[in-house]
């Protein structure tokens, strides 16, 4: 009984489980309902709150937009608002509205900005139709005188022939010979010993004048009047000593401009020569303050740009000139007050303003009649017509003989570029007809290339490289054999000749200074070789070393054939009467052209 009692309790105990387990199941349904619902309410507010904050990040971006909206009326550039207050018109103005709303008072003043615009406009176009009608009259007048220019230019022409028969050129040279006397004394003296070398031995070169005659006039008049200024002061000097200090005050302070102390006459004088159709055009100027004559070259091709690349340098305007008399390349000024002018302006060196005013040539001071002794100033030297006539003709020379080498010497670098050695047709006997080693590359380098060669020491110390030389590389090869050639070109080629360091590569590299063949070779080319054809080749002087140079390459290659550590390439195709003879083991570099075989020198 007691058992059964205890299941039937059991069992209501169950029923009552069962029943809160419903009841709890039941309302934490009813809880997560609840809670979703008020989540789903929390997250539509939110998503509500980022709409309204994105649109009121949009709008905020459209309010700035709009503050900074400039209207095309900010560009305008109107009359300030006291001008038009002042004379715009009153149906313009309407000062009632105007004055208290800033809108309509820039509505007012763009309107009167339209108006002013519009009688502008209508005044332009009535300055147009003027202009036109002026530029018409204009053509009417200049038609008449080039109807009339014809005319006078028949009369001259038709007179010319009984000039030339009577021996009266008088308009050949009449206007520049008038304008000659508004030339600076230097200038003058130059211009005259010019032009009478010129008549004297034809046109060997073309003299003329450059720049503004007129400016030379009010030139002379200024200092005419300072000199009569002076003069007069020079007279009352007790008197007047007071205001004479404060004048020299004022033109001491005027003179410390360097435009002042650089200051060039407004008259040139223009020598130009040719060769070859190459043009060589010296200018010169004379620096007033300065008291010196500059010179500035230029030089014109027949075929105007210059297509060489290495070549270009030789015929560089800057340096053409330079060296023609001993060491002057024209950086210092030969007046030795001018290093106290240019000091008190500031400037170190004449040198700094070569650029602007051109070089001061020693011999451009002779050529303009300018002699300056050390320690004598500017003022103690006059130009004389004496010291230019004695030199003008030497000039006259030594320019032309420099500038037919320069044109003689450019035309060879040309060919050379193209791997060509150009032989002149007189001296073409003197070299065999088959040269096999072969010139592959020339090409211009710097003095840092002379300076690693291992002879450059000792030619610096004898003096023959003096660090002024144009330097080029040619490289000749035959073979496995290569040959490289330092060529420094002095500035009086061909009276000093070119000078060619050698550089042997074959199994090893070698050079004068550690082979004996190699510095044999570089007497032969140096030495020998200048003797025999300096004179005979003139200009062409470096093309004929160039070629015995590949002559003396393949002798020398062709008579090592024998050694037994010599390569076996190198074929004999040329008669050499010994391979090598005495002690030094010397070439047969000699070449007799009759029999046509190679000997030593003796």
């Amino acid at each position: 009984a007691d058992i059964e009692e205890l299941r039937v309790e059991t069992s209501l105990l169950f029923l009552t489980l069962k029943k809160v387990n419903r009841l709890d199941k039941h309302r934490l349904k009813v809880a997560k309902d609840a809670v979703n619902e008020r989540k789903q309410k929390v997250d539509n507010f939110h998503l509500q709150l980022q709409n309204l904050t994105y649109e009121m990040m949009h709008l905020q971006k459209e309010v700035t937009k709009c503050m900074e909206f400039r209207s095309r009326d900010e560009e305008i550039d109107l009359v300030p608002v006291e001008e038009f207050r002042r004379e715009a018109p009153a149906e313009v103005l309407k000062r009632d509205v105007t004055d208290a709303d800033p809108h309509q008072l820039t509505l007012a003043r763009l309107q009167w900005e339209l108006v002013q615009r519009k009688q502008l406009s209508q005044k332009l176009r009535g300055l147009e139709s003027m202009r036109a009608a002026y530029e018409r009259e204009i053509g009417k007048k200049r038609e008449c005188l080039s109807g009339i220019q014809p005319t006078l230019q028949a009369v001259l022409e038709a007179a010319q022939p009984l000039q030339a028969d009577l021996g009266l050129p008088l308009q050949a040279h009449q206007a520049e010979h008038a304008s000659a006397q508004y030339l600076a004394r230097p200038l003058y003296v130059l211009y005259v010993q010019a032009a009478a070398y010129q008549h004297a031995y034809g046109d060997c070169f073309e003299v003329g004048m450059e720049g503004s005659v007129e400016e030379s006039k009010a030139l002379l008049e200024t200092t005419q009047e300072n000199q009569e200024e002076d003069s007069g002061e020079s007279d009352q000097e007790e008197s007047n000593a007071g205001k004479r200090h404060r004048r020299l005050t004022r033109s001491g302070a005027g003179s410390s401009s360097v435009a002042k102390c650089l200051q060039k006459h407004p008259l040139t004088v223009v020598l130009t020569l040719q060769h070859k159709g190459y043009r060589l055009q010296m200018t010169f100027t004379y620096v007033i303050p300065l008291h010196i004559v500059t010179v500035t070259a230029n030089v014109s091709e027949p075929h105007g740009v210059s297509s060489g690349v290495s070549a270009s340098p030789v015929m560089c305007p800057s340096t053409i000139l330079d060296n023609m008399f001993g060491d002057d390349n024209g950086l210092c000024s030969p007046n030795p007050a001018n290093h106290f002018q240019l000091k008190k302006n500031g400037l170190e060196d004449f040198s700094q303003v070569v650029s602007e005013v051109g070089k001061a040539y020693r011999w451009a001071q002779r050529l303009a009649g300018l002699e300056f002794l050390q320690g004598c100033g500017s003022a103690a030297v006059v130009a004389s017509h004496e010291v230019g006539r004695a030199f003008v003709e030497e000039l006259v020379l030594t320019v032309t003989t420099r500038f037919a080498a320069r044109v003689g010497l450019y035309e060879q670098l040309l060919s050379l570029e193209k791997g060509v050695v150009p032989v002149p047709a007189q001296l073409s006997d003197q070299f065999p007809s088959k040269v096999t080693s072969v010139l592959k590359q020339w090409t211009q380098v710097t003095h840092a290339d002379v300076e690693s060669h291992p002879s450059h020491k000792e030619m610096e110390d004898l003096g023959v490289i003096r660090g002024d030389e144009l330097v080029y590389q040619a490289v000749f090869r035959r073979g496995s054999a290569m040959l490289k050639a330092l060529v420094l070109l002095h500035d009086n080629y061909p009276r000093d000749p070119p000078l060619l360091l050698l550089t042997l590569h074959l199994r090893e590299e070698c050079s004068s200074r550690d082979d004996d063949a190699v510095k044999e070779l570089e007497r032969e080319l140096n030495v020998h070789c200048v003797e025999q054809v300096q004179v005979q080749a003139g200009n062409q002087l470096l093309s004929c070393q160039l070629q015995h140079l590949l002559v003396c390459m393949d002798v020398l290659l062709e008579s090592m054939c024998d050694q037994l550590d010599a390569p076996r390439e190198f074929s004999r195709d040329k008669v050499l009467a010994r391979v090598a003879r005495g002690p030094g083991r010397s070439r047969p570099y000699k070449f007799l052209a009759k029999p046509g075989i190679f000997t030593q020198r003796t």
